[in-house]
């Protein structure tokens, strides 16, 4: 058993579920069942039937630093009051440490890419088809804290009022309004106006990462922040 956990990383979590009747004390590991503000009965998990006195069994074992996360641990015996016993109920909370974990994990990167086809002309060209990326659950929601967090942010005096599409609770719609009033007072005036379109769809792949990644930094950025960002 020690040369199994000496494999787990330090920085990770670490649970072992198992009957276990030995001492744990040498392997630094807390007998969870004597730690928590539960009756008698549940931390007391069976009686020894010469000697008639309970003994407390382990079914769940953990770091001393994760004690604070192990919520409840309840054991039931068996018929006989033996070693046979049940794990009835088990309440862990795991908390996420981002000041220990800026790298995101691989799965939330992982995306797979399937090709629609959109109902119009020939099946066999590749410009009939386009593709959707399917990301995983728990990276949406990473992104959707991510996106608001950086929102957040960015609203501190960093984008200007003009930018209505990456604002919150902003739209589009009244810039394009205004757009076209400025369009009909020119026509009306007779004065010249020349406006330029910018596709920020296409243009976004020809943007430096390594320059994106200085330009947040320097609108004061956590590091973290921008480590997170750029290995996503």
């Amino acid at each position: 058993m020690q040369a199994l956990l000496t494999t787990v990383s330090k920085a990770d979590k670490l649970l072992v579920l198992g009957d276990f009747n030995a001492c744990v004390a040498e392997r630094h590991l807390i007998l969870t069942n004597t730690y928590f503000y539960l009756s008698l009965q549940p931390k007391e998990t069976w009686m020894h039937p010469r000697s008639r006195q309970w003994h407390r069994l382990d079914y769940v074992l953990a770091r001393p630093c994760d004690q604070q996360d192990m919520l409840v641990i309840k054991a039931m015996p068996g018929a006989d009051e033996w070693t046979d016993h049940c794990l009835v109920d088990s309440k862990m909370r795991i908390r996420l440490q981002p000041h220990r974990r800026s790298q995101v994990p691989q799965d939330f990167k992982n995306a797979t890419i399937v090709h629609l086809y959109e109902r119009k002309g020939n099946r066999q060209l590749c410009d009939n088809h386009h593709g959707i990326s399917l990301l995983n659950t728990a990276g949406k929601n990473f992104v959707r804290v991510f996106l608001n967090r950086l929102n957040n942010h960015l609203e501190q005096g960093l984008l200007p009022e003009s930018r209505c599409g990456f604002r919150r609770h902003c739209g589009t719609t009244d810039m394009i309004f205004a757009a076209r009033q400025l369009q009909d007072k020119c026509q009306e005036m007779r004065t010249h106006l020349y406006t330029a379109f910018v596709n920020l769809t296409n243009s976004f792949d020809l943007v430096n990462r390594a320059g994106l990644w200085n330009v947040i930094q320097k609108f004061g950025c956590p590091e973290h922040f921008v480590v997170s960002s750029s290995t996503g």
